[in-house]
């Protein structure tokens, strides 16, 4: 396998985990956590966003944070 089809697999992996928490909401992508909440059982919306990039950008953001 070469490098590049190693981080185009890396990639992939990483889109489908970003995939799980952001949607599209209208005309917007909404960032969700997750876990669903224990009360609601519903997922919590982080932000909203005009573009699914913004909202990427947002949950790795987290991520690098330690969320």
């Amino acid at each position: 396998m070469k490098r590049g089809d190693e981080e185009t697999i890396s990639e992939n992996l990483l889109r489908q985990l970003i995939t799980e928490i952001i949607r599209k909401c209208g005309d917007d992508w909404c960032l969700y956590t997750k876990k669903k909440d224990h009360k609601t059982g519903k997922r919590r919306r982080l932000g909203t966003h005009s573009s699914r990039k913004g909202a990427e950008r947002q949950e790795r953001a987290i991520k690098a944070r330690g969320g």
